[in-house]
Parts: C-alpha cells; sequence; structure tokens
C-alpha cells in the first residue's frame, strides 16, 4: 500500500510538471512563430507596396548632400538654389517637397511601424528576396536580382503554382509569398526565411531538449523525496495497522474467556438460547477479528513472495460444488462456464479464499429462486473469473465503493447474512497481491464482479 501510494504520488508530480512545461513550451514556440511570420510580413508588405523592390533612399541622401554642396557667398552665407528647382525658395515661401519624397517618406515609415526601429539602409541588403509579375496579357517578369538560390525558371515556376491556388499570403517551402494587385497586373512577391525557419527549429528542439531534462530531474528529485512528502500519511496507515493488529489481537482473549464461560453454564445449567446467542455472537466475532488480521496482513505484502502451479479451473469448479447446498435453499442455480486446463502460478490458499469470498458474496445477495452465472477463461496473457449475480438491492453509482472496507449496500439484510462488509476488501487485497485486478460492472439487473490474474510465465 505505500509502495502504491509512493507511486502514485511520483506519477502525479511528473504528470502535473509535463503538463505545465508542455504549456509553456508551445506558448513559447508558438509565439515565437507568430513573431516570424509577423516580421516577415511587414517586409513582404512594404515590397508588394514598392512594385517588389525597397524604397530606394539615396535620393534623399543625394539632396541632403546637395543642399550641403551649396555655394557659399562672400560674407560666409550659403548662395540660393536657382529659381524652379526642387529645395529652392520662391517669393520667401519654402518649396513644398517632390511627389517622390512624400513616397519616400511613407515607406520608411512603414519600415519604422514594422520593425519599431528607424530604417535601415543596409535591411534591403540582408534581405533575400525576388518578385514576379504576371500582367493581363499573361507575361511573367521576373525580378530576382536580390537572391541567388532562385532561377527565373524556378522563380516562375514558384509563382504559378501559388497563383493557381487560392491563398493569398502563406508559405511555400521556406519562402513566404504575398499575392497582391497593381496596375500592371498580379504581383506576386517571396521572402527567403530560411534563416529564420531555421532559428525557429533549433530553438523548438533546444527547448524541448531542456524540457525534458528538467522533467527528468524533477522525476528523479522527486522519487528521491517522495518518502519525506508522504511520511505523514505513511505513518497514519502505519499506526492504523498497528491498532488493528493490537486490538485483534486484544480481543481474541476475552472472546476465548466469553466462549469457556458460555460452555461451562451450559455444562452446569445446561443449553438455553442465550448461551446459543452468546456462542453464536462470539463465532461472528471471531471471524470479523480474523479477517481484520488477514485484510492489515495482505496490506503489508506488496506481492506473492512464494509461488506453486495449481489447476485453476479445478478450484473453481470445487468452490462452487461448495456453495450448492446454500444455493439450493434459496431456490438459486449456478450458470458455470469454466474453461479447461487454465494452470496458475501464486498463492494457492489465497486464491481459492478469493474464489470462496466472490461466490460467498454472490449467494448472500442474489435475488431468490434466479441464475449466478460464473465464468472462467483466458484473456491474452491472462486468466479472467467473473462472477454475476441479480440484485434486489439498489447499487451506488460508484461501484467502486463495494470494495471499501465495511461498506454495505443494504445493513439489515448484511446483519441477516452475518456480512460485515469486509469480504471485498480481503478479496481486492489478495489481488492486488497476485499483480492482478479486479472491478465491478453494472450488468442489467445485477453486478458482475471481474478478475484477471497473470497467467503462468
Amino acid at each position: 500500500m505505500i509502495k502504491q501510494l509512493q507511486k502514485r504520488f511520483i506519477m502525479i508530480t511528473a504528470v502535473s510538471v509535463a503538463i505545465v512545461m508542455t504549456v509553456l513550451l508551445v506558448g513559447i514556440n508558438v509565439a515565437n512563430l507568430i513573431q516570424v511570420n509577423r516580421d516577415s510580413d511587414a517586409l513582404i508588405k512594404i515590397l508588394s507596396d514598392n512594385n517588389g523592390v525597397f524604397p530606394d533612399n539615396k535620393k534623399d541622401d543625394r539632396r541632403n548632400g546637395a543642399r550641403d554642396e551649396l555655394p557659399v557667398n562672400p560674407d560666409g552665407e550659403k548662395a540660393n538654389q536657382p529659381d524652379g528647382e526642387p529645395g529652392g525658395q520662391q517669393d520667401g515661401q519654402p518649396n513644398d517637397p517632390a511627389p517622390e519624397d512624400l513616397q519616400l517618406k511613407g515607406a520608411k515609415e512603414n519600415l519604422m511601424q514594422a520593425f519599431g526601429t528607424p530604417f535601415s539602409p543596409e535591411t534591403k541588403f540582408r534581405t533575400r528576396y525576388f518578385s514576379v509579375l504576371k500582367d493581363e496579357n499573361g507575361a511573367f517578369q521576373i525580378n530576382i536580382d536580390n537572391i541567388a538560390a532562385v532561377t527565373q525558371d524556378e522563380a516562375q515556376s514558384m509563382a504559378e503554382y501559388v497563383l493557381s491556388g487560392k491563398k493569398k499570403s502563406g508559405y511555400s517551402g521556406n519562402y513566404r509569398f504575398k499575392v497582391s494587385q497593381n496596375d500592371k497586373g498580379t504581383l506576386v512577391v517571396f521572402l527567403d526565411c530560411e534563416e529564420n525557419l531555421r532559428t525557429m527549429r533549433n530553438f523548438a528542439l533546444l527547448s524541448a531538449i531542456v524540457g525534458l531534462s528538467c522533467l527528468i530531474i524533477v522525476i528523479i528529485l522527486v522519487t528521491l523525496l517522495s518518502k519525506r512528502a508522504i511520511k505523514p500519511a505513511i505513518e497514519s496507515m502505519q499506526k492504523q495497522k498497528r491498532f488493528i493488529t493490537d486490538a485483534g489481537h486484544e480481543i481474541k482473549t476475552p472472546l476465548a474467556i466469553i466462549s469457556a464461560n458460555a460452555e461451562v453454564i451450559e455444562m452446569t445449567s445446561g443449553e438455553s438460547e442465550w448461551t446459543a446467542s452468546i456462542r453464536n455472537q462470539v463465532l461472528r466475532l471471531n471471524e470479523l477479528v480474523k479477517s481484520l488480521l488477514e485484510l492489515s496482513r495482505l496490506d503489508e505484502v506488496s506481492q506473492v513472495t512464494e509461488r506453486f502451479e495449481f489447476n485453476l479451473s479445478d478450484m473453481v469448479e470445487a468452490a462452487v460444488e461448495t456453495f450448492s447446498a446454500p444455493m439450493q435453499t434459496r431456490g438459486i442455480t449456478c450458470s458455470n462456464r469454466t474453461e479447461k486446463g487454465i494452470i496458475l502460478s501464486g498463492d494457492k490458499e489465497e486464491i481459492k479464499r478469493l474464489i470462496v469470498l466472490l461466490m460467498d458474496n454472490a449467494v448472500k445477495y442474489c435475488t431468490e429462486n434466479s441464475v449466478i452465472e460464473v465464468g472462467l477463461c483466458t484473456n491474452g496473457r491472462k486468466a479472467e473469473l467473473s462472477v454475476y449475480n441479480p440484485c434486489d438491492n439498489e447499487l451506488p453509482d460508484n461501484l467502486g465503493i463495494l470494495f471499501d472496507r465495511f461498506y454495505r449496500v443494504d445493513a439489515s439484510r448484511s446483519r441477516k447474512t452475518g456480512g460485515y462488509g469486509i469480504g471485498l476488501s480481503v478479496a481486492q487485497a489478495i489481488v492486488n497481491s497476485h499483480k492482478g485486478k479486479i472491478h465491478a460492472e453494472r450488468r442489467e439487473h445485477g453486478v458482475c464482479f471481474i478478475v484477471q490474474l497473470p497467467l503462468k510465465s
């Protein structure tokens, strides 16, 4: 039980950390991809707005240089430019900027808005791109002056492929493209994003490696410190087991004395209904103490240490035959579908007790004049035992509660049949010690208990 609690604590912690790290790393990489796409789209927009090329700022530089190189008068003042030339003055009024200056200024503002930094003259030299213009006559005008990895035929082929689809933007290999319309025709601009995508993929791989390494470290640390984390729960469970064991042994002594006194009374005064009741209750308490001690012992044993091979099919047949008398008393019949020759390796006595507990539970709570169905077969590398009984009592929504200690569906009927609600708990402990599984299923008007035990290897 303690090892199971420790494993569950480690598993829950590892899964929680893995989910958090996965969400974090996926979020970071998605944000990185969005940023790369946004920067690429901003560059493509500048290129599309300027017919597939970057705006040239050399004219502006030349104008600034021309203003700086105006002739100087003898008085030390710069001479005015001739009338009618750009940059000159007329009637004392400043000259209006030329249309091409306004276009250049708008392009520079777009770049500043896209990158958050002023336009750099090196931007167009760092960017690899090409453009393809398809005019109204279907002729292609290809510009590959700013890329060396693509030929004109390849550029035209890529443009035709993009134009044949419905997408106006997206990726074609490592190239980000955008389709736009202008007065000359349809323009397709391709931007080389290979470096950005490679960096993004390397970052994703590195983040996955770092995340996996951190997860492994967390699992190792949790494994080493798990006992300290669940130490209060372990101490509480150990105290509970010690109390059950001590109390069980302490109760045995007064029960033996009560039973002996009842025998003395019967020897001296004769048997009566009172002495019979005393002996009956002492017997029930002895069975309860025995079950509690057995359950405590099974909880301490994580698995069966000594295994012996035995015929499980014969054991089931014998158990069903044992309960033939109590079934006849209540008009119950048994449908036994047991596969022959199933060999199991385990604790023979414990498995026998498991079958008896399931049969006893079925007979006690079965509807009168009905049929109990018992089945045994192989399911892969496991032996599957099923015991079904119709039941008049209303079953709980969560059938797993049937395996809780001292739980009874109908308390009054359980007292009549002598049950304490501990038999299924013992059955579950036996199955767990054999590395098997047990569960309950709701079927028709009753419940079916299914046990899966590993077969002999």
